[in-house]
């Protein structure tokens, strides 16, 4: 019944990190108004691991990888903890 509990746990908070971060991608990608309330409590969420990783991992046409790398690399953390 605990390995249930933290299966749970982990794939609820891991799985809602990943989507902040690719609904963040998604934002950027779309040129959404970052003004909008949802947009900027996207930004606070992620900033914490967007900004380190986005000063070694470049930017490709203007599309922001280092939260579509943060985002894979969430989801491989998910499946080998799970």
């Amino acid at each position: 019944m605990g390995i249930n509990v933290i299966a749970f746990l982990l794939n609820t908070l891991l799985g809602m990190l990943s989507a902040a971060f690719l609904l963040r991608f998604y934002l950027q990608a779309t040129n959404a108004p970052f003004r909008n309330p949802l947009s900027q409590m996207v930004v606070t969420m992620t900033d914490f691991a967007v900004i380190p990783v986005r000063r070694a991992v470049p930017s490709i046409f203007k599309l922001d990888t280092s939260t579509l790398l943060l985002t894979f690399l969430t989801q491989l953390l998910l499946q080998f903890l799970l």
